[in-house]
């Protein structure tokens, strides 16, 4: 990832009253407490003395990200990190690396100013003083421009989904919802390694200890480049954030959202709150928040635990659902504000990888096609006749017919004249395989077939 060079010359001085005010502020850090361990979940003040090495980078990038939400532009942020480097971090570290750090927190679009914090700074004396260029304000579009902007980026690409297009689409927010162990972080897993072999690099913000992902990475057949793994359990969900917005991966995985970002999760508010910032400062990355399924089931999202903002801050949902035929199948559900995309059946292999089995429709009618030739003998019988024979799970007359349908496509199945189907009669007994089928007279319901599925 590039970055727009630095304007020439040394940042402009801050003002004392604002430096003041940055030495006050206190970034949303884990602590550290004397000995160096970490106290995850505390809100941290900015230290009066030093910021000690390893913790620098992430104090400094913490501290520009409030500044940003409030709305401080580029100059000012390299100003004050400089400031705050120059007096605070032993050792300092490298102006290209403070300069790195303000261009990357820049890119960001300020976040909502909480209710009276723009009026507490219109009331500071110091207010008017400030240069207009120094804070980022919102911008208007017209709509030919936005899409003028893209220029000739304007399909969707998307990361493949277990070797299939169209699920994960890049640069969007999406929601993978499912029940407790059914398999999202499996599944997620078997993403990224597909992902890593392309040369996408991810950082995976994970609920689980080093112990679980050792114990996961030492049985994938190789690690490739390109991950980085945040152990983010009882972290300050702003330090996160942070982590996330600064590094340069392409794709960011948060997993999951209950236990990570900390938010009431039947509040709707509190979860526009808690979400949008990541909208927003991880814009132009792919996200991936992995989350919960209530124990009711429903449709068009209602499955999904929480309240609807979920829904609408993710740009696409996807549901992981339990098959309801085959217990070691998944099947995943799309809802998406543009692209919608087909339900995707997934199996385990004998190996142990996940395989893509396409459209749980396309799946089901092979399925049964199979319970068919099994079924058929090359005694003439009706779609009625068959539909009985087949037991439990018992599909509808309409999925026989199809299924045999299809099966008299493919040669499968023999059917009669047309002239013998019009008049309902049934041909001689005995007759044998057929060499062809017909393939496109749509048959009424009690049309007789005959099988030739014999080896």
């Amino acid at each position: 990832m590039t970055f727009p060079p630095m304007p020439e010359g040394n940042p402009p001085p801050m003002p004392d009253w604002l430096l003041d005010a940055i030495r006050s502020t206190a970034p949303l850090l884990p602590t550290a407490p004397p000995g160096g361990a970490a106290l995850n979940g505390h809100r941290a003040v900015a230290p009066p003395g030093t910021i000690p090495e390893g913790q620098r980078n992430a104090t400094l990038t913490s501290l520009g990200g409030t500044l940003r939400r409030r709305g401080v532009g580029e100059t000012a942020l390299l100003a004050a990190l400089t400031a705050v480097n120059a007096e605070q971090c032993d050792p300092p570290l490298p102006a290209d690396e403070i300069g790195r750090i303000a261009r990357s927190v820049a890119r960001y679009a300020p976040a909502l100013v909480p209710p009276g914090a723009k009026d507490d700074l219109e009331k500071s004396p110091h207010y008017r003083d400030i240069p207009l260029e120094l804070f980022s304000l919102p911008r208007k579009m017209a709509a030919a421009d936005v899409l003028a902007s893209a220029g000739s980026g304007t399909a969707l690409n998307s990361l493949p989904l277990l070797g299939q297009g169209g699920y994960i689409i890049e640069g969007w927010g999406h929601l993978l919802s499912g029940y407790p162990k059914a398999g999202k972080t499996e599944l997620v897993a078997a993403c990224v390694r597909e992902w890593l072999h392309t040369g996408v690099s991810v950082v995976w913000l994970t609920e689980e200890s080093q112990a679980v992902w050792a114990a996961r990475l030492s049985r994938w057949p190789t690690v490739p480049d390109g991950l980085s793994l945040v152990f983010g359990l009882g972290a300050d969900p702003a330090a996160l954030l942070a982590l996330a917005a600064q590094g340069d991966e392409e794709v960011v995985i948060v997993d999951t959202i209950r236990n990570l970002l900390q938010m009431d999760e039947a509040d709707n508010t509190a979860i526009s709150r808690g979400l949008a910032p990541w909208e927003a400062q991880l814009a132009g990355k792919t996200r991936i928040y992995v989350h919960h399924q209530r124990k009711a089931a429903g449709e068009h999202g209602q499955a999904i635990a929480g309240g609807a903002a979920f829904l609408g801050v993710a740009d696409r949902a996807i549901e992981l659902r339990f098959d309801t035929h085959e217990k070691n199948r998944r099947r995943l559900v799309v809802l998406s504000r543009i692209a919608d995309a087909p339900d995707l059946l997934y199996e385990p292999s004998t190996d142990g990888s996940l395989k893509a089995l396409g459209d749980p429709a396309a799946v089901a009618l092979e399925a049964l096609q199979g319970r068919l030739r099994a079924s058929l003998s090359l005694e003439w019988q009706t779609t009625r006749e068959v539909h009985s024979a087949l037991g439990d799970p018992q599909p509808s007359e309409e999925q026989v017919r199809q299924g045999l349908l299809a099966l008299a496509q493919a040669g499968g199945a023999e059917r009669p004249p047309p002239s013998a189907r019009m008049r309902g009669a049934r041909p001689p007994a005995g007759v044998g395989p057929a060499a062809a089928a017909v393939k496109s007279k749509k048959v009424p319901t009690g049309y007789p077939y005959s099988g030739n599925f014999f080896t």
